[in-house]
């Protein structure tokens, strides 16, 4: 049975109401870190759906216990940006972050219960592509708030 996805509030949130550039900057640099510590490569999701396809296409359900570490480091990543101070101006693609986030962990849990139930994991499977496609539009939303404040990213 398919489990509610997690939606993550305004009030959720660490607030800080500082707006100067000086803590824009340093807070996308801590964002930038909590994603890389979570997840250490960017090559996570090539990865993850490496390990969903072979454990599908040999039919050992086993491998899919090579989930398992994902799953964990979406709740690392969740924890560190509930507890991130975030200025005003990043508080709505904070949120938007979060929950995609939340989307994308409920889609791996559903990937992960093939063994269980097929075809909720092969949904999970096209969450998770779905999912990846709005992250990569949600980064530019985080670009077009820093580039309105004046703020060249971390790493460039």
């Amino acid at each position: 049975k398919e489990l509610p996805v997690r939606i993550f509030r305004e009030e959720e949130l660490t607030r800080t109401f500082d707006q100067s550039p000086e803590t824009a900057l340093a807070y996308l640099k801590s964002f930038d870190a909590l994603v890389i510590d979570a997840f250490k490569t960017s090559a996570y999701v090539n990865d993850l759906m490496a390990i969903y396809i072979a454990a599908m296409y040999e039919s050992d359900f086993e491998k899919l216990k090579g989930l398992d570490p994902y799953l964990v480091s979406y709740d690392k990543l969740t924890r560190g940006l509930l507890s991130l101070p975030v200025p005003p101006d990043f508080i709505t693609v904070h949120l938007m972050y979060l929950n995609l986030l939340a989307k994308e962990q409920h889609s791996v849990q559903n990937m992960r219960s093939a063994e269980q139930d097929a075809i909720l994991s092969v949904i999970g499977l096209r969450q998770f592509i779905d999912i990846y496609q709005e992250f990569i539009e949600m980064t530019k939303h985080f670009k077009d708030v820093y580039t309105k404040k004046g703020i060249n990213p971390p790493g460039g």
